[in-house]
């Protein structure tokens, strides 16, 4: 039902008014950590559904910002129907186009919902798909949620 992605990512630390300013490159995903940080990974997804590790970045113009590779964050890509119901079971909130965070199954997630799931729709992408986006030392537990989900979906579909 899901697929454990380790995202090869740059964080970057800056002014929330710096990065602001900056303007990624269409191949690259940036998503808000903090007011004054980005976590950046590359769009496009490589054979095998995996995100891919290498992005562009633009020239970081800030001399006091922190830029470094960072690996501690797991992905999870559901198509569509499948978030939407674990958004239903386990969360207050629904899933919205572009980015949003929260909580699911009492764990901190950021979202992300693209129409065709990446810039680039290759013949193996579903149509629409969310990816689910949690700090690695919480992605056993996020994986549980999943498979309770899972689970309550297939008593139901016995019934």
């Amino acid at each position: 039902m899901h697929e454990r992605e380790t995202l090869h990512a740059t964080r970057i630390a800056s002014t929330p008014e710096f990065l602001a300013t900056v303007r990624w490159p269409a191949s690259t995903t940036v998503l808000p950590i903090a007011p004054d940080e980005v976590l950046v990974f590359a769009t496009k997804r490589s054979p095998g559904n995996a995100v891919a590790s290498e992005h562009a970045l633009p020239e970081i113009a800030d001399p006091h910002a922190i830029v470094f590779d960072d690996s501690s964050w797991i992905a999870y890509r559901l198509d569509r129907s499948a978030a939407d119901s674990l958004m239903e079971h386990m969360a207050a909130w629904s899933l919205t186009d572009g980015f949003a965070q929260g909580a699911v199954g009492g764990i901190a997630v950021k979202t992300l919902v693209s129409p065709n799931g990446a810039s680039e729709q290759t013949a193996t992408e579903p149509a629409e798909s969310v990816l689910f986006v949690v700090p690695g030392a919480v992605a056993a537990d996020f994986e549980d949620r999943l498979d309770e989900l899972h689970a309550l979906l297939q008593r139901g579909a016995q019934r």
